[in-house]
């Protein structure tokens, strides 16, 4: 196996902030719209 260096950022590193088409609703979202919810 051809050893590969790792481009994945630590864990716990905070996402930056974003700003992306919802493709249902095809309303704008934002990481800060998801602040609130925590996975399960």
């Amino acid at each position: 196996m051809v050893r590969t260096v790792s481009t994945m950022l630590p864990l716990g590193t905070l996402a930056p902030n974003f700003y992306l088409p919802d493709v249902v609703s095809s309303k704008i979202v934002s990481l800060s719209d998801f602040a609130h919810k925590r996975p399960c």
